[in-house]
């Protein structure tokens, strides 16, 4: 089989899985643009970029199917990538990836306690060495009670200006690290089963908002309540294509 038959097929493919999810059983809809329209209405710079390709492959596929008799030659050349991309993105939603796939498992974290008495000026040398911006804070059952970041420093100095940074602890900033309290970054608690896809809207969306969802937080079913099993950021989401 060359790359035009392959081509072909994991075209059909995808329209198939597409009609599927969209429910739509008329020929006479483009599936695949509707999906292509959709990851351009995204936001995300990567979804759009997907949604660009497939609208190009859709134009090169319709090419060659009502021009076959002048591709009979192989005038239209299709690449070994345009291909492995197509294969991607029916792979992806042929068995989509939940937080479950994606996230950030609590073992491999850098996360404090509420108790801790850890100075915040290492706290945060730590955080530098291991290049991290957001550090949640649990309970004793890894309940989120709270997110450390330069932001709540910067806050807790505005309002005691007099403070002395090298003598605060984690404990003594409390106040400021609840999820709610963030002036300039939101966080989302999310169910293990949420697909890649609505994750991704949830950070597209924050920032259509012009508030950046900075973590979104993984439990078992979503809820604050749970225990803490790993966190996702952006830059996790759709790292394949």
């Amino acid at each position: 089989m060359n790359n035009t038959d392959r081509l072909l097929e994991l075209y059909n493919d995808l329209d198939a899985l597409l009609r599927e999810r969209y429910h739509d059983t008329s020929r006479t809809n483009s599936v695949i643009l509707r999906y292509s329209n959709e990851l351009n209405r995204s936001g995300n710079p990567n979804l759009i970029r997907i949604g660009k390709r497939l609208n190009m492959i859709r134009t090169l596929r319709n090419t060659i199917v009502h021009e076959f008799d002048n591709n009979r030659d192989n005038f239209i050349d299709i690449s070994d990538e345009a291909v492995e991309f197509l294969q991607k993105v029916v792979d992806m939603l042929r068995n989509p990836k939940t937080a479950k796939d994606l996230y950030t498992p609590l073992s491999n974290l850098l996360v404090f306690h509420e108790d801790d008495e850890a100075k915040v000026l290492d706290v945060m040398k730590v955080m530098r060495q291991k290049g991290h911006s957001q550090v949640p804070v649990v309970n004793d059952h890894c309940v989120v009670k709270g997110v450390f970041s330069p932001n709540v420093l910067f806050a807790y100095l505005v309002n005691n200006p007099h403070s002395k940074i090298e003598d605060l602890s984690i404990k003594d900033i409390l106040d400021y690290l609840p999820v709610g309290s963030h002036f300039s970054e939101t966080y989302e608690f999310i169910p293990l089963n949420m697909s890649e896809t609505d994750i991704d809207n949830l950070f597209s969306s924050s920032y259509e908002r012009n508030r950046k969802l900075a973590v979104a937080f993984v439990t078992r079913t979503g809820n604050p309540k749970e225990s803490l099993l790993g966190i996702i950021v952006a830059g996790d989401i759709i790292k394949d294509l």
